[in-house]
C-alpha cells in the first residue's frame, strides 16, 4: 500500500515539475525571440558608428610598468 502511495506522489510530482516548467519555459521563449530582433536591429543600427571610431589604435587612460623581478630562491 506505501508503495502505491509513493508512486502517486512521485508521478504528481513529476507531472507537476513538467507543467511549471512549460509555464516557464514558454514565456521564456517568446521574450526571448523579442529581445533577440531588438538586439540585432540595435547592431545594425550601431554598426556605422562603430566602423567610424575603429580608426583609433590607441586606447586612453593611464598606465603603470610591470617589471618582473627574478626571486632569489634559498
Amino acid at each position: 500500500m506505501s508503495r502505491l502511495i509513493v508512486t502517486a506522489l512521485a508521478v504528481i510530482t513529476g507531472i507537476f515539475a513538467l507543467m511549471f516548467s512549460l509555464v516557464i519555459a514558454i514565456p521564456l521563449a517568446f521574450i526571448a525571440l523579442i529581445q533577440g530582433k531588438r538586439f540585432n536591429d540595435q547592431l545594425k543600427r550601431n554598426s556605422f558608428n562603430h566602423r567610424q571610431h575603429a580608426s583609433h589604435d590607441v586606447i586612453e587612460g593611464e598606465y603603470e610598468e610591470v617589471i618582473h623581478e627574478k626571486a632569489s630562491h634559498n
